[in-house]
């Protein structure tokens, strides 16, 4: 008795689980849509093109190098360059671009400034 009990509620858990994971996933799958639209501005027919991939993904069906070649089919060169432009990171910092003035030099106290 105590067998049938506790096969019963391990089916029960399962079959709450396995429901409890699409709208999990649908979730994940939009989140992530909308941030590639904010990232590289989607048109209506990519937006939903891009969801059903993200949904794929989300649901395990598929694996993040599928994921990105389909990207490559549905985004034009512009929005494929942003996307990828954006996953490497920030470009290198030039030395004189973002300078900002030292803080370690004293003040040149004749002429109210700092010495550099």
């Amino acid at each position: 008795m105590k067998t049938k009990i506790f096969i019963t509620a391990i089916a029960l858990f399962m079959a709450i689980s396995v429901s409890a994971q699409p709208p999990r996933a649908r979730e994940e799958a939009r989140r992530l849509t909308n941030h590639v639209d904010r990232t590289v501005g989607l048109s209506r027919g990519q937006y939903e093109e891009i969801y059903r991939i993200n949904l794929r993904y989300a649901l395990r069906e598929i694996g993040i190098e599928r994921r990105d070649r389909a990207y490559r089919r549905v985004m034009d060169d512009r929005q494929w360059f942003r996307w990828t432009d954006r996953r490497q990171g920030p470009p290198p910092r030039s030395d004189y671009r973002h300078h900002s003035p030292r803080r370690d030099h004293p003040r040149d106290h004749r002429r109210g400034r700092r010495r550099y």
